[in-house]
This record gives C-alpha cells, structure tokens and sequence, in this order.
C-alpha cells in the first residue's frame, strides 16, 4: 500500500485492511505467475494464480479476463 500512499482511496484501504476487510497475500505458485506471465503482465498473473490457489470463483474471475483479454493479448489464446 506503500505506492498509493496520498492517492485517492488510499485511506480507505488502509482502513480496510486495518480492520481484516482486506488481507493482502501473494501467491505461492511461482511457476504458474511465470507461466501466466509469458502473457499477462506481473499482477494479472498473480491474481489468477492467487485465484486458482484459493478456489475462488472460477465464473468471476473470467468473465473478468475475458472482459480485458483484447487489450494484452489481441486475439492470441492462452488455452
């Protein structure tokens, strides 16, 4: 949270995750950021792979990717 320091809304994450609302965790399947990074940038990759580590709903994250895929891959696949 350090990079958003005096950014809008950075208070209010702060606060959140002052109060356990927000827990900030990093994934622990290297290989699989690396893999995904051969497409998506460091980040992206991160959540999906903190995604897939978590179980998390499978349908959300998707339709989340498939929302953004033109703008990083055109049309390439990841499939």
């Amino acid at each position: 949270m350090e990079e958003g320091q005096g950014k809008p809304g950075s208070s209010e994450i702060r606060d959140a995750r002052e109060s356990g609302w927000i827990e900030v965790t990093a994934p622990h399947n290297g290989p699989l950021v690396q893999l995904l990074q051969r497409e998506l940038n460091k980040g992206e990759s991160e959540t999906i792979a903190l995604a897939v580590e978590l179980h998390a709903d499978l349908a959300f994250w998707m339709k989340a990717m498939l929302e953004e895929w033109p703008r990083f891959t055109g049309s390439r696949c990841l499939v």
